[in-house]
């Protein structure tokens, strides 16, 4: 079993031999696949005569602790290394990347990570060569012994921090190993038993197995546990019902009260608050509609209904009916245990949920039906063109009428708030009436189609009452009608649109949001703001709300009941072609295409910048203040508007003062400002505060800067990968300083500094490291993409990328708390939610790059349950 074997391509053997000497003379033991080979620091190396050249290097990559890379394009070119590295991600191996020019420090770090972790690795090289079966199995024995100190389960097991993974192959092995534990322990409970029989000596040995047993017996149980909690930690992360995510997170953090399992509850609370998503039984789910004070929703399809509780995500049992439902007409009675519809036949019908007893409450023809907030109900006939309102009809009997009125047309759809009720007619004329004295009297009405005819209600024909607005759709005859939003009173009547099916409307401070029954997301009548949910969602139902505060909608593909706050909904707002978002705190600025900066909500414009355009990851922002780079200038914005040029395009052009990067430095009183040979402090108004120059390093390049928390360390990485630490009184980088620790060689390499001391360092691999004021690797993540930004606050740390989406770690251990597929999240508002902007560019016309739609996305964060 080597400490190291190296993964090469052939046309490197020689430095495959110079990094295994390396090695070698500071005591690891190495494997290379070189049988020619007699240097003794390599020892034993090559592939033995008659045997598999591809056996013997998956038998020796498995047992092998560490894995060293020589990262050289041939190795990314070569197909049978990429086979390796396809063998050691699957056995979760700790692999570390050398560079050409770096093989002294990357034989310095390897034998590091080896001092620092060497019993957890050897522990999982011994159960990745179980997936193999590339070593010999123990016996029976072995194994007894082997587990009453401290079996590989164990050590992997308890050592959270190591460099390898515990990919699903070797959580097979821990598995097997723990069944075999619980075997082994009761075979030693039913040897102590027997030994009890005896006198003496025996009784001793007896008493000594007992107290073995007890002892593995809470060593496997502790090891239990912890394989129990990872996989909980993993469910939660994975369940598309995020209160079942929330509660084994939960269960998780119970049994083993890890920081990643910590991390894993904290993302389960996240995506929760934002939308609360409940699974249901796969159906054709036709509406919903809340009950009046009560945290519950009926889901209903034709010829059923089942009731959930919208706080504890319980689904109750599926009741069917014995009248079919028209589609759109379900309402919950007050207390959530029955409910009334109208059936295909026009009838009114009422049904206890409890006993399943559905009787005819009145005799149609019913066009439409609501619920006040009151429990009463309101219902329109076909018959004699009447609204009319009166109790709710608890038991099954309609009470005695207490309100009338008489329209012109058959209403097909009705909504009530207060003493407000709307009602979209056949004539295509939606009416406000008030309530008042025994009867409605019409106070406003507008015409929202000059087509009429007879209809049904339900999806063709929608109207929702929402504050001072009245919006919903007509749909006469045709599946495809008008979209309308009403301001009564207002002057230049209704807005109007074609669409298809629509939801009816929900009602949120944003206004009403509707949605395509078979496309398209919630959102507002103009299309400007949209609620941000599941991709996967492909119809989004509204749930009818007699308090038009809530917000619900279910889904039938997939079957999902998607409940928010109202207040805290996940927001998209269109801005329109944009390069860059400047959330600042008092206000959010963008810069359009045309390079001019606005206000998000007025679109008022502030100022102009350059022929150039800025970049989303050269945005940086300090509270009110906030700069933004481009190739030609660094501009400064504030709170009150106004753009000022503060470093000419001049500066930034020649080759010593080419410009790298800018971010918001971690003294959260700096901007940090990175050019080919320096990194400039600049004050909030952009002013030049300090310069340190970075000469000396050696055919490497820098990539980024940031400084400390307390101002007196600038942290540096490069292209190559090495990250130094420069004391900022020095003004410069020392000739021959030896890095403080080296990651993987890339142009994407980036560095941010956290309150407490700490780094962050990102590479172009995707490699995310925390790193101590000592060079020590406190933490280590790896994304599946390769960041443009990264930001830092006290708790978090967020990656973002134009492309590939973006993610929010823990900033203890760099576990994934949050993500977003498609938006670059810049951080957050002074509310606490996230922020960020999604953007597509539409191509570019004769090399010029042509800004497509961008939207601002306000997502909330949560840390307690709903």
């Amino acid at each position: 079993m080597a400490d190291v074997a190296i993964s090469y391509a052939h046309s490197d053997a020689e430095l495959a031999r110079t990094l295994a000497a390396a090695l070698g003379r500071r005591g690891a033991s190495v494997w290379i696949d070189a049988p020619d080979e007699t240097d003794e620091a390599v020892g034993e190396a090559g592939i033995p005569v008659g045997q598999s050249h591809w056996s013997v290097i998956e038998a020796e990559f498995a047992v092998a602790s560490v894995i060293a890379v020589l990262d050289t394009p041939e190795w990314h070119a070569s197909e049978y290394c990429q086979r390796e590295y396809g063998l050691c991600t699957e056995l979760g191996k700790a692999v570390r990347y050398v560079a050409a020019d770096g093989i002294e420090r990357a034989a310095d770090d390897i034998l590091a990570t080896l001092a620092a972790h060497g019993d957890a690795l050897s522990a999982h090289a011994r159960l990745a060569s179980r997936v193999l079966g590339a070593k010999e199995q123990p016996s029976a024995v072995q194994k007894v012994i082997s587990h009453l100190t401290a079996g590989d389960a164990d050590v992997v097991l308890a050592a959270p921090d190591s460099p390898a993974a515990v990919t699903p192959v070797v959580r097979g092995v821990i598995e097997r190993e723990l069944a075999f534990t619980r075997d082994a322990r009761r075979t030693l409970r039913r040897s102590s038993r027997g030994a009890l029989a005896f006198l003496g000596v025996a009784a001793v040995i007896a008493v000594v197995l007992w107290g073995l047993a007890a002892r593995f017996s809470a060593e496997a149980n502790a090891s239990e546990a912890s394989a129990r909690a990872q996989a909980l930690a993993n469910d939660a992360r994975l369940a598309t019902d995020t209160v079942v995510a929330v509660a084994i997170a939960a269960e998780a953090v119970e049994l083993d009260p890890t920081s990643a399992n910590e991390a894993a509850l904290m993302a389960a609370l996240t995506r929760d608050a934002r939308l609360r998503s409940i699974d249901l039984p796969t159906d054709t789910y036709l509406g919903a509609a809340w009950a009046g004070e009560e945290p519950i929703v009926l889901v209903y399809t034709m010829d059923a209904i089942t009731t959930v509780h919208t706080t504890t995500g319980e689904v109750g049992a599926r009741v069917a009916v014995e009248l079919p439902i028209r589609p759109g007409t379900l309402q919950s009675g007050p207390d959530g245990t029955s409910a009334v519809y109208i059936t295909h036949d026009g009838d009114l019908a009422w049904i206890d949920l409890a006993t399943g007893r559905n009787p005819i409450a009145m005799q149609g023809p019913v066009s439409a039906l609501a619920l006040t907030e009151a429990g009463e109900v309101v219902w329109a006939s076909s018959g004699d063109l009447a609204i009319r309102i009166a109790a709710y009809p608890e038991g099954g009997t309609v009470p005695p009428v207490h309100s009338v009125s008489v329209l012109p047309s058959i209403v097909r759809a009705v909504d009530v708030d207060g003493d407000a009720v709307a009602a979209l007619g056949d004539d295509g004329v939606v009416r406000l009436l008030r309530v008042g004295g025994g009867t409605l009297t019409i106070e406003s009405e507008a015409r929202v189609s000059d087509r009429s005819g007879s209809s049904s209600g339900g999806y063709r024909n929608t109207v929702t009452i929402c504050g001072d607005q009245v919006a919903g759709a007509y749909s006469p005859n045709t599946i495809r009608g008008t979209a309308f939003e009403w301001t009564p009173g207002a002057a230049g009547g209704p807005q109007t649109q074609p669409a298809s099916r629509i939801s009816g409307p929900v009602c949120t401070p944003v206004g009403a949001l509707t949605a395509g029954i078979t496309a398209g997301a919630l959102s507002t009548f103009d299309g400007a703001r949209s609620i941000s949910d599941a991709p996967d969602l492909y119809w989004r139902i509204a749930a009818r709300d007699p308090r038009h505060a809530r917000v619900a909608y279910v889904s039938p593909t997939p079957s999902r009941l998607i409940v928010g706050h109202a207040a805290a909904l996940p927001m998209e707002t269109k801005i329109g072609p944009a390069a860059t978002v400047i959330p600042l705190d008092e206000r959010t600025l963008y810069i359009d295409d045309t390079n001019t900066m606005r206000d998000v909500d007025t679109k008022e414009p502030l100022g102009a910048l350059g022929d150039v355009y800025p970049a989303l990851q050269t945005t940086s922002i300090l509270g009110c203040d906030a700069l933004v780079g481009a190739l030609d200038g660094i501009f400064h914005v504030g709170c009150e508007g106004g753009v000022t040029r503060v470093v000419d395009a001049e500066e930034l052009s020649s080759e010593a003062g080419k410009f790298l990067g800018l971010r918001a430095g971690g003294d959260g009183e700096h901007f940090v400002l990175t050019q080919n040979a320096s990194v400039t402090l600049l004050d909030r108004d952009g002013s030049v505060d300090s310069v340190t120059e970075v000469l000396g390093l050696r055919g490497d390049a820098l990539a980024e800067a940031d400084i400390s928390a307390d101002g007196s360390t600038v942290w540096i990485i490069t292209v190559m990968g090495d990250v130094y630490r420069v004391d900022r009184s020095s003004g410069q980088l020392a000739p021959n300083q030896e890095p403080m620790v080296t990651v993987t060689a890339g142009n994407s390499n980036m560095v941010a500094a956290l309150a407490d001391g700490d780094v962050v360092v990102s590479s172009s691999d995707g490699r995310v490291l925390r790193i101590s004021r000592d060079g020590e690797i406190r933490a280590a993540g790896r994304l599946g993409f390769a960041p443009d930004a990264i930001f830092v606050s006290d708790d978090e740390v967020v990656l973002s990328s134009v492309v590939e989406g973006s993610a929010v770690l823990h900033a203890t251990d760099l576990a994934v708390i949050d993500s977003v597929e498609q938006g670059f999240l810049l951080g957050t508002d002074a509310a606490g939610n996230r922020l960020g902007v999604t953007r597509f560019n539409a191509g570019d016309d004769e090399g010029t790059v042509q800004l497509g739609p961008a939207s601002l996305l306000v997502l909330p964060v949560q840390t307690e349950a709903q």
